[in-house]
């Protein structure tokens, strides 16, 4: 697979099309962090990393709905493996007047833009979310 996140960010959208509470994507460091930003940010409910077999895990992430409608309403991926988009701090954009939420890795690790912004760190634009 070329992509992880990309991959993990179309299982999300496609789970919530279908209203699953809980949705399997395959398991990586930078995964991890980025699950980790969007449970801090309100977007999922929790994530747990699973061991399918000797070798191989999963990590499962339950979903976070609200009045039957998924909290999350945009998710797409901004650096791809063919065209990296990177910000300087001062340059760093922002998703509907703040309202949504950048992922980017950083310096001091996959953090949200709010926290980039306020650590005065700039990085490589992963994804967005609203």
């Amino acid at each position: 697979m070329n992509n992880l996140l990309a991959d993990t960010l179309t299982r999300i959208r496609n789970a919530q099309m279908i209203k699953s509470s809980e949705v399997l994507v395959h398991s990586s460091g930078l995964i991890l962090d980025v699950l980790s930003v969007m449970k801090d940010e309100g977007y999922i409910d929790n994530y747990s990393k699973k061991s399918i077999r000797p070798g191989v895990s999963m990590v499962e992430v339950k979903l976070k709905y609200y009045r039957g409608e998924p909290v999350i309403k945009f998710l797409s991926v901004i650096s791809k493996p063919g065209c990296r988009s990177y910000a300087k701090v001062n340059s760093i954009p922002t998703v509907y007047s703040d309202l949504g939420t950048i992922v980017m890795s950083t310096s001091k690790g996959v953090i949200s833009a709010k926290s980039a912004k306020a650590a005065g760190v700039g990085g490589e634009l992963l994804c967005k979310l609203l």
